[in-house]
């Protein structure tokens, strides 16, 4: 039976204080606002819609990001229709990606090499559905992603774009810039190579 107070718990459990959360929430989301950039969760701390709820405030719901397909279905299942799934798509998962899909829910997938494009592009002709897709750039970490001025950029994304899947665009995660110090330090480390290969890709996958 689940711990009705914090005399008896359970392990495992989590205990929040709701108001600390709400003013941490509006604090983000003001600060977000004042910057022009919309939220997008991510859940894989939150890990429950309770807490999502207290973020997104009246309307419940918003743009999430998830680590697992698990979290996917689980926050659908709360009423969020918008998400990203921002760890490199495996083929052998297309087929949830594409039962979320045709429940209404807008999932987009990542990746960063040419097999996983051909596998999105063939499995949204197989379904007759197109997956969202965006790629990834790496700005500092080097675990996965492309490097800003590889032209394989523009290649996934003609990939996609010809095999009958939905390219929204690119993604990057500036994770040293956890490690700056100052506001012009993080800047210069986490906003260049996105913009700049965003430029680049824009107008060569315009072209046939």
């Amino acid at each position: 039976m689940p711990a009705t107070d914090l005399a008896a718990p359970d392990t495992p459990f989590a205990v929040l204080d709701r108001g600390r959360v709400r003013r941490n929430a509006q604090r983000m989301t003001d600060h977000l606002a004042g910057l022009g950039v919309p939220l997008r969760l991510h859940v894989k701390t939150a890990k429950t819609p309770e807490v999502s709820n207290l973020v997104f405030g009246a309307s419940g719901t918003g743009p999430i990001a998830v680590s697992t397909l698990a979290e996917a279905e689980a926050f659908a299942d709360a009423g969020h229709t918008d998400v990203l799934y921002a760890v490199g798509i495996a083929p052998a998962k297309l087929p949830r990606v594409l039962a979320l899909l045709r429940r209404g829910v807008t999932l987009t997938v990542l990746l960063d090499n040419a097999a996983q494009a051909r596998a999105v592009a063939e499995a949204s002709r197989a379904a007759g559905v197109a997956i969202p897709a965006v790629i990834e750039i790496d700005c500092d970490g080097h675990r996965s992603g492309l490097h800003p001025d590889d032209s394989a950029v523009v290649e996934l994304a003609r990939l996609l774009r010809d095999g009958g899947a939905d390219p929204r665009g690119l993604l990057t995660h500036a994770g040293e810039s956890y490690h700056s110090t100052s506001a012009p330090e993080s800047s210069s480390t986490s906003s260049w190579p996105a913009s700049a290969s965003a430029r680049r890709t824009t107008s060569r996958s315009r072209s046939p």
